[in-house]
């Protein structure tokens, strides 16, 4: 319910005007902050990291942290937790644990009024601007705790922030609960379309079909009627050297070969790069750009770290494309890789082109090919829709949360 009353300046552009009878305070002098580190132990302890917060929601998921070690804070059940990194601003939690957490989250043990009040302020849109704008660094932007606890906070007398917060207990609840809804349908969506992609082109369209056992490691049949061949067998590698100055400049991306991005990383040799034509298709051979690949649709140059390919025989190139971008090929092209880290692999030519890939007759090839093109589009507007809503809901709740934090907006007494 809303009303009309009597507002004042704050004094505070972000913050802009307040009810009369609310104060501009400092987070310092309404809150005490705690700075205790501890053993983390595994048998006993319980732990929250950044990634097991919900954004915007009081929420915890189980994580796993390094065990045994004495980089951890100590947290309190109902302390406020507050993340100081950049991509996880909008992350807090009141701790509903005695444990410990990451070193990453500013933690207010103690606030003068109600904390939810104050864990809803936290987590306002203005405010989070504001610490955003505030963040420092290049790998890992954070904010420091020194600016948080001097930004003002608008402050109610204790009645009417416990009226607020159980407002948006209440309503943030529903909002939290159609989110959890809409998020599960497009996760849902997302692994349906996975799995429709992998099935189809190593399965065929026909589920009656006679299959034969292959034994590849990552496929274990195809229909009878299908052949298996080593990729060398159907592509061959373009090694060619060229300028970007002569051939327009490529990026390899998830979503296939594009002009290159303005965000990509600029070589500074640009007469060292591999040549692409029309219809080729090119993979990044790095596991960190997994599922980077596709058939380009220009003449253009790419990075060293790319293989391009050109088939070598008449076949359909869609089919090829979109067995490329399984997930189970992926898997199975990083495992040919080599490296010296555990999560940064580099699969080269002479490893990719010994892996066998199934062969189907060119016929049904086109047929796969048509089947995906029709149906992965409807199910990527079903999830782009679902994802939309998804962000804004969660606009929704933020100027919700601003509104009736700083006093735009009132609830009844």
């Amino acid at each position: 319910m809303t009303m009309t009353r009597e507002m004042k300046n704050s004094g505070v552009r972000w913050i802009g005007d307040i009810p009369s009878n609310w104060d501009i305070v400092k987070i310092r002098y309404v809150s005490s902050t705690r700075s205790e580190n501890g053993k983390f132990l595994p048998e006993s302890d319980m732990y929250i990291g950044l990634e097991n917060i919900g954004t915007r929601s009081n929420t915890l998921i189980e994580t796993e942290a390094e065990y045994g070690t004495s980089q951890y804070s100590i947290c309190k059940k109902g302390d406020i937790l507050f993340s100081k990194l950049r991509p996880y601003l909008a992350k807090a939690i009141i701790s509903p644990i005695d444990g410990f957490c990451t070193g990453e989250l500013l933690n207010f043990k103690s606030f003068n009024g109600d904390k939810r009040f104050f864990w809803y302020y936290l987590l306002s849109e203005q405010f989070i601007e504001i610490v955003n704008a505030s963040t420092y660094g290049t790998k890992m932007p954070r904010a420091s705790a020194d600016f948080i606890i001097n930004l003002p906070i608008s402050l109610p007398p204790l009645s009417e922030q416990k009226a607020i917060a159980d407002f948006l207990d209440a309503k943030c609840g529903e909002i939290d609960g159609l989110l959890a809804d809409l998020d599960a349908e497009v996760k849902t969506l997302t692994e349906y379309k996975k799995s429709l992609i992998a099935e189809t082109v190593t399965r065929g369209l026909n589920p009656n079909v006679p299959m034969k056992q292959i034994n590849l490691g990552w496929i274990d049949e195809v229909p009878g009627n299908w052949s298996i061949a080593r990729i060398a067998s159907l592509y061959t590698v373009r090694n060619e050297k060229v300028s970007d100055q002569d051939f327009m400049p490529l990026s390899v991306t998830m979503k296939g070969i594009v002009p290159q991005l303005d965000n990509a990383a600029k070589t500074k040799h640009g007469d060292d790069r591999k040549l692409i034509r029309k219809g080729d298709f090119v993979i990044n051979s790095r596991s960190d750009r997994r599922g980077s690949c596709g058939i380009s649709p220009y003449d253009g140059s790419c990075s060293l770290i790319n293989t391009v390919l050109a088939p070598r025989e008449a076949m359909n190139p869609e089919y090829y494309d979109w067995l490329f971008h399984t997930t189970i090929f992926a898997d199975e092209f990083y495992k040919w890789g080599y490296g010296i880290v555990n999560d940064l692999w580099t699969t080269n030519w002479g490893a990719m082109r010994r892996i066998q890939i199934p062969v189907p007759p060119i016929q049904e090839q086109a047929e796969i090919a048509a089947f995906l093109n029709e149906k992965i589009p409807q199910l990527d507007k079903t999830i782009a829709d679902k994802t939309t809503q998804i962000e804004t809901l969660k606009a929704y709740k933020s100027s919700l949360i601003y509104e009736y934090v700083t006093g735009k907006k009132q609830v009844a007494l």
